[in-house]
């Protein structure tokens, strides 16, 4: 109730790679979580930024990009509110399947860093933990397996100073469901 206009701005990335996706179609509705109702308002810049200026309150976010599939974020105006960040996946095969844990930023901002454990199958070896560590300081290792088995982590968003959080997602891809 006491929040005032203000410009809510973030960055579009791609779900896999974290590329900046420039030429993203913006729409926006009032409302917390709404799927109707949307009002285009611009595209992407080359880097992936957007921003659009609105009265206080929660607004859904929805971005469309040919070979993408569509996605929502839900962003609130409250004076100015930066990184409200989202990212799209690629459209894919079927038989294919991809995770992503998304999370927003926060206040007070304590490093927050969420993180997705993946228990999978392992074609050599039965069963294997599929995750992302930090080994030896900044030393970033991913645990990713023998292709054969079909499960990849992709990108993982932490709070080392080369991809920092929050906000941030983590992407699983499954290549045979």
């Amino acid at each position: 109730d006491n929040c005032t206009s203000g410009t809510i701005s973030g960055k579009i990335t791609d779900a896999v790679t974290g590329d900046n996706l420039a030429g993203v179609s913006l729409y926006y509705t009032f409302g917390y979580n709404k799927y109707t109702g949307y009002s285009y308002f611009g595209d992407t810049d080359t880097n992936g930024a957007w921003s659009l200026s609105k009265s206080g309150g929660w607004y859904t976010i929805r971005a469309i990009k040919s070979g993408y599939y569509d996605d929502y974020n839900t962003v609130f105006a409250c004076g100015d509110q930066p990184d409200q960040n989202n990212s799209l996946s690629e459209t894919l095969n079927e038989g294919e399947m991809r995770i992503i844990l998304k999370w927003r930023k926060t206040k007070p901002i304590t490093g927050i860093d969420l993180d997705s454990h993946l228990s999978i199958p392992d074609n050599s070896s039965g069963t294997y933990h599929l995750y992302y560590d930090t080994v030896d300081g900044d030393n970033h290792k991913y645990y990713v397996y023998d292709v054969g088995d079909n499960v990849t982590l992709d990108k993982d968003a932490d709070n080392s100073t080369e991809r920092p959080s929050p906000p941030g997602d983590e992407t699983y891809t499954i290549t045979k469901v």
